[in-house]
């Protein structure tokens, strides 16, 4: 990645193409994304999804 914003969006929209995809009623509570470089970690996306 080039930038810490283009490692945002595109651990955002991967987030969000694999929330489209799951069933309306699968048990999983929430997704997470970790994006890497050669250094380690740089940032991790969550997705949670919470009854209301």
């Amino acid at each position: 990645m080039t930038s810490q914003r283009a490692a945002e969006i595109e651990a955002a929209l991967s987030l969000a193409d694999i929330a489209r995809q799951l069933e309306p009623l699968a048990s999983s509570d929430g997704l997470a994304i970790e994006v890497r470089n050669e250094r380690g970690p740089v940032l991790r996306a969550t997705f949670v999804r919470e009854p209301v």
